[in-house]
């Protein structure tokens, strides 16, 4: 699962502690957080930023190196937190808190955190809503070494059921749908997130 949240516990920086956990639980278990975002954090769609009334600053956002998520820091009674602009987003709308969730970019785009391009997943939903990066379509990777394109998808037991390979790109998407729209291993929930998704192919 990826860690958008860590936790400081320790305001020394010379000896902190790092403790990484996932959003969904960091807001779930976290009063203090969640109060902290409900009472001070605020969002100006005009401006198109975050403000902070407890220290009267914009808040700001460095982009993750692997994924190119934005993270600005909160601190709250002593900790400090590393949060996702896309789970702040998500916050400020629901009254500071998320339940056990994943807030995924329906688009794909994770610069894209406007609130109409962001929603709630399970852990495994959010998998299947994730591209490969070196594919156009969802539903399938590329090995580069034998140039092959495999088609799969993660069942409800967390195994992967392979579909299909393919020497054309076209043809391991065309496949992949396919099997979305006639397969009896896919809840109905599990089909409309694919069937919606922008990049399932058409």
């Amino acid at each position: 699962m990826e860690t958008i949240v860590e936790t400081i516990v320790n305001t020394d920086t010379t000896n902190a502690t790092i403790i990484s956990k996932p959003a969904r639980r960091i807001f779930s278990k976290c009063e203090e957080l969640s109060n902290y975002i409900s009472t001070w954090i605020s969002w100006n769609p005009e401006q198109q930023v975050f403000y902070n009334h407890f220290t009267n600053r914009i808040l700001n956002f460095t982009p993750q190196k692997r994924c190119g998520y934005l993270n600005t820091q909160l601190y709250v009674d002593g900790a400090k937190y590393v949060i996702g602009k896309h789970v702040l987003m998500w916050a400020v709308h629901h009254g500071g808190q998320i339940v056990d969730c994943q807030i995924d970019h329906i688009d794909g785009n994770s610069r894209n955190n406007d609130i109409s391009n962001l929603r709630e997943l399970s852990q495994r939903q959010n998998l299947l809503a994730r591209r490969n990066r070196n594919t156009k379509w969802i539903g399938y990777w590329f090995n580069q070494k034998t140039g092959i394109y495999y088609t799969k998808c993660i069942l409800e037991n967390k195994k992967y059921h392979y579909i299909g390979r393919y020497k054309s790109e076209i043809d391991a998407a065309q496949a992949f749908r396919n099997w979305v729209e006639t397969t009896n291993k896919l809840s109905l929930e599990d089909k409309i997130i694919f069937l919606n998704h922008p990049q399932i192919w058409k």
